[in-house]
């Protein structure tokens, strides 16, 4: 499932949440890796450690439609902001 995030440089998931030694909420990779430290709210935490997958999900849901010429505008700003890159350029970046 990762492979998408990947080609756009996100560190692909899933992500978990964990405590680290210091009892700071932390973000670990698929691997256990740190990704980075979060919110003070597990809540907050849990919502940014699922983000790859929301990403990679709403991708593939907006590349379906956009076959269809059904592209939901709302949700492409919404994977723009996430990635940092116009529709155009993910397509591109993922070969589509």
């Amino acid at each position: 499932m990762s492979e998408l995030t990947e080609k756009l440089g996100i560190t692909p998931g899933p992500w978990s949440t964990n405590l680290n030694d210091y009892h700071d909420l932390c973000i670990y990779d698929v691997k256990g890796k740190w990704i980075t430290n979060v919110a003070e709210k597990k809540e907050d935490a849990q919502l940014m450690a699922a983000s790859p997958e929301m990403l990679e999900a709403l991708i593939k849901q907006e590349l379906s439609h956009d076959k269809c010429n059904a592209v939901s505008e709302s949700i492409v700003k919404i994977i723009e902001k996430a990635t940092g890159k116009t529709w155009q350029e993910i397509k591109q970046l993922i070969g589509e």
